[in-house]
Formats: structure tokens, C-alpha cells, sequence
């Protein structure tokens, strides 16, 4: 953990948040599992160079976002909720049939982060930060694609505070419309070959990939999100564009 926690304090995150981002690193990478015994905050105090004051605030953060169970008898547990996502936009792989495959999700991550890069066209201007949501979507329970959720913290600072379970299988197409009035009017899509290193390439278990980069537009033209989505190479069809539309393989 000591090692993920230096990799996290990269953004100038608070202590508490940089600890609560390694915690999720190492669930996202495989290294703890649902049911799991989380460490102890006198174990943690021991083993990392924080203070047990900040230690203390970063365990409710995870009890909060229901990452962390605690409990008299089994002492603090790893239970991880992964929902079904009711209604998928972006990740809507098909079976031989046509049919949409089902989906859970959870939340691996919540960043504020300010470097550049394809995300910055959400920016409201050039000192805005950008709000990341990073989503791990496990496809009928057979493989799984990760998302690099981005949207601007100057215009929609909600995606800070709105608790983990409620935004995990959100459609953020509808959430944009139904929270904040703002309707997705169209997506510029693109789709590009890649091989992955570290952490990206342990969660898919592979390193070559499919990256599907998305840019939502408002009615206004405005870039409401930007999505970056990691498949796996020999995946099912993914559908792509309008809810309609035909299936275009990625394999």
C-alpha cells in the first residue's frame, strides 16, 4: 500500500485522499477482494508514514462511500457493492443475438486532477480542474472493461460530493439531463488499438486493448464529458453511436 500511496500524492491531494485513493488502486488491481480484513488504523499507523488522525478520516471516507464495512466480530471488511447497470450507454456489448449483455459496475476512483490532456475539452476555462470517476464494468460476468470518466469541477462540482453507491451504474448520458438540465445532443466517438502496462492491464488481464475515447456534446455544442473506455481485444460486439445502432466488432 506504501508504494500505491506515493503513486497517488502525484495530483497534491490531501493525506486522507491519497490513502483513499490507494485503498481503491489496490481494490481496482485485484490486491483485495469483497470479504476481505482490512488493516487496523494502529496497523496502518505502523506501517505508513500518517498520522493516525488521518488515517482515521480516510477509513469514514471509505465507510462512507460503503467501501468498508466495520463490525464488532469481523472487525473492518472489504464489501464492495456491484451493482447492474439498469440502462448502459457506452459499455453495450452484444451476444450473438443482439442482445444487450448485462452489466455490474463499481467505482474504483474519484480524483480532482489538473494535468492536461484529451480531457481537457471539457474545461471551463483554462483554470479549471477536471473531475475523474474511474468505473470498472464487469460484461455478463466475463470480462471486464474499465472507464475514465472526465467532466468539468467549475460546472458540475456535484460529482464530488454524490456517494459512491449512487453514481455506480449511473448512465451519465441520463444523469447530465435528469440532475443537471444539461441533454446530450450528440457523441463524437473514436476507437483505437493499444498495449497497455501496469495496473490498466492487470484489471483486464490483458494487455492489448481497444481504448473508446467519447466526447459528449450539449445541445449549446458544449463538451458536457469525456470518456475514455478500456476493452479487452476479443470482446463481443460493442455497440456504438445512437441507442439503434448497428454493432461494430471489437474483436
Amino acid at each position: 500500500m506504501a508504494d500505491a500511496l506515493a503513486n497517488e500524492g502525484a495530483d497534491g491531494q490531501p493525506k486522507y485522499r491519497q490513502l483513499y485513493e490507494a485503498v481503491l488502486s489496490g481494490l481496482a488491481s485485484g490486491d483485495w477482494k469483497p470479504g476481505d480484513r482490512f488493516p487496523t488504523e494502529v496497523e496502518l499507523a505502523a506501517a505508513l508514514p500518517l498520522s493516525l488522525g488521518t488515517i482515521q478520516r480516510a477509513v469514514k471516507a471509505l465507510a462512507d462511500a460503503g467501501v468498508l464495512t466495520r463490525g464488532r466480530r469481523r472487525g473492518t471488511v472489504f464489501t464492495v457493492p456491484e451493482p447492474r447497470m439498469p440502462d448502459p450507454l457506452h459499455c453495450r456489448f452484444l451476444d450473438p443475438h443482439g442482445r444487450v449483455l448485462p452489466v455490474t459496475t463499481r467505482i474504483t476512483g474519484r480524483r480532482v486532477i489538473t494535468r492536461s490532456g484529451p480531457w481537457a475539452v471539457v474545461r471551463a476555462g483554462a483554470a479549471d480542474s477536471i473531475v475523474r470517476i474511474d468505473r470498472v464494468f464487469r460484461v455478463d460476468e466475463c470480462f471486464s472493461v474499465v472507464s475514465r470518466f472526465y467532466a468539468s469541477r467549475k460546472r458540475f462540482p456535484q460529482l464530488l460530493d454524490w456517494p459512491t453507491a449512487d453514481l455506480a451504474a449511473e448512465n451519465f448520458k441520463q444523469l447530465f439531463a435528469r440532475e443537471f438540465g444539461r441533454p446530450v445532443a450528440s457523441l463524437a466517438q473514436t476507437v483505437q488499438t493499444m498495449t497497455l502496462s501496469g495496473r490498466l492491464a492487470k484489471v483486464l488481464g490483458q494487455r492489448a486493448v481497444l481504448r473508446v475515447s467519447v466526447v459528449a456534446h450539449g445541445v449549446d455544442g458544449l463538451a458536457l464529458y469525456y470518456l475514455d473506455m478500456y476493452v479487452p481485444e476479443g470482446a463481443p460486439p460493442l455497440a456504438v453511436g445512437g441507442r439503434d445502432s448497428a454493432a461494430s466488432g471489437a474483436a
